[in-house]
């Protein structure tokens, strides 16, 4: 990252956007003068910004005015309270699957940790679930889950913010991509879920500005996340003319692959996904199966966990947890201190260790062997 990580950050506040923060990272002589000189001489920066990147009169008043407003000393620390983190896309930490999409954040800020390695499958559908959307998201999502499948969605109400929940009821891998800014999760009424999905190993993420709120526009800019970040994508209940139908379009655009679980023909909330179907723009879903099959995944069941520990195929992080639990149960916090490793490390590990029947958790939190 460069010098300081907030630069970025705040040329991003002031409303310069990614295309323009990838012109000044990109030449090299003004990327460091910026950095030198946005902290004790801002007028220098913005006026060698300014005749490097050719930005209406309009829009250099608006960020001079943002700059007055916060100028950088203090929006340096307004991110440290943040919870977040921030990835330019230069750095190995920042999810390399958006990389490819057509339009590239320049950085993303992540609240959480996010599973490079998982196989990521987006869920997407209706705000106005029924009960039989629900139905599918419960039975799908702990099989995915099985099969270490991190699940992307938007959190919001109804399909998305239930698959969340039911990846999270697992102990599993999920990430929300938000259509706000970091600061400003939306909708207000998931902010406690949300931060359920950071303690229990998972991820929020968002490529907008710090105080960013949401609006129309910033949705269909979302949907491009979760559509980039995901393998294939999934949509369970969905009307015709609906945001997870953008995202489904734009996934198809970007060659991912899309699924669709048929439903009740009378119902405006499934016309879309039906639709996708009879334009053979998705594959007919039926059962989860149908998504391990495609990926050539398998549920690890408990039994099989077992014969892959005594295989010795553990991470080493998991034969300590191992080791730290051959006695006494211990809370998360305990772990910790005892192995002396960040906790939201910790945290995946046992959700992972859970799920595959290896450690059990009791009523009070705390963590055990599993002997049954």
């Amino acid at each position: 990252m460069v010098e300081s990580s907030a630069i970025f950050p705040y040329l991003h506040f002031l409303g310069f956007t990614h295309r323009d923060l990838f012109a000044i990272f990109g030449n090299e002589p003004l990327c460091r003068l910026v950095v030198a000189q946005l902290r004790e001489t801002p007028g220098t920066a913005f006026n060698a910004i300014f005749h490097n990147i050719p930005l209406t009169d309009e829009r250099k008043a608006k960020i001079h005015s943002a700059h007055l407003g916060e100028p950088f000393d203090a929006f340096e620390k307004r991110l440290a309270k943040i919870d977040a983190r921030v990835f330019l896309h230069s750095e190995t930490d920042y999810p390399q699957e958006l990389l490819d999409i057509p339009n590239v954040p320049f950085l993303v800020y992540v609240r959480g940790q996010l599973d490079p390695n998982a196989l990521k499958i987006g869920m997407v559908g209706s705000r106005e679930a029924t009960p039989y959307g629900e139905q599918i998201v419960k039975s799908f999502v702990p099989k995915l889950a099985r099969a270490g499948i991190s699940i992307i969605s938007g959190g919001a109400l109804g399909i998305d913010s239930l698959a969340h929940e039911t990846a999270i009821g697992a102990w599993w891998h999920t990430v929300v991509v938000l259509g706000s800014g970091i600061d400003k999760p939306y909708p207000k009424v998931h902010e406690h879920l949300f931060d359920r999905i950071v303690e229990k190993g998972g991820a929020v993420l968002s490529h907008f500005p710090v105080g960013t709120p949401a609006a129309p526009y910033t949705f269909p800019q979302r949907n491009e996340i979760i559509a980039g970040l995901s393998r294939g994508l999934v949509v369970v209940e969905a009307k015709e003319r609906s945001g997870s139908l953008i995202t489904a379009q734009l996934a198809l655009e970007m060659g991912k692959d899309v699924f669709a679980v048929p439903s009740d023909i009378s119902r405006r909330n499934s016309l879309g996904a039906n639709r996708l179907i009879q334009n053979a723009s998705a594959k007919l879903l039926l059962s989860p199966d149908d998504i391990l099959d495609e990926y050539g995944l398998t549920e690890v069941s408990p039994e099989n966990r077992a014969r892959e520990s005594d295989a010795g195929s553990q991470t080493p992080l998991e034969r300590n947890i191992l080791v730290a639990l051959d006695g006494n149960p211990l809370s998360i916090d305990a772990l910790a201190d005892s192995l002396r490793s960040d906790i939201r490390e910790i945290q995946i590990e046992l959700g992972k260790m859970e799920i595959l029947g290896t450690i059990a958790r009791n009523i009070s939190g705390q963590y055990s062997l599993h002997h049954g």
